[in-house]
């Protein structure tokens, strides 16, 4: 399932984040000790993913705490499902909660060409 916004092009890597960001316009479900929570992906790299939850999920729990053993990371439509670690919590637009999630292990080609990203090597070393 896809949101409908347009892909802008790749972002290049920042301090945050090793490796490209790519728009990623998928049905993500976080799980973490607090419960599971859908979410709204709003960018991908071969090391980590950046999800959008609405401010009526944000509510219902504590980042730091749910999360604080890692997550379960699913994209729905990808049937891709990834354990990582939460990396940095943001306030986003109109009430809504950006969370940063750092893959354990980097994304192989296969796997990202299942959400929708480039599947080269960018020089990011796999943990």
């Amino acid at each position: 399932m896809t949101f409908g916004h347009a892909a802008p092009p790749p972002l290049r890597c920042s301090a945050k984040r090793d490796g490209m960001r790519f728009w990623c316009d998928l049905e993500a479900v976080v799980r973490g000790r607090g419960g599971a929570f859908v979410a709204e992906t709003v960018n991908a790299s071969r090391s980590g993913v950046l999800v959008r939850l609405q401010e009526s999920q944000a509510e219902e729990f504590r980042p730091r705490s749910c999360f604080r053993t890692g997550a379960d990371v699913s994209f729905v439509a990808a049937e891709v499902k990834l354990r990582a670690d939460l990396t940095r919590v943001a306030e986003g637009d109109s009430g809504a909660v950006l969370l940063a999630f750092r893959f354990r292990a980097n994304l192989d080609p296969r796997r990202c060409r299942a959400i929708g990203i480039e599947d080269k090597d960018d020089g990011v070393p796999t943990f």
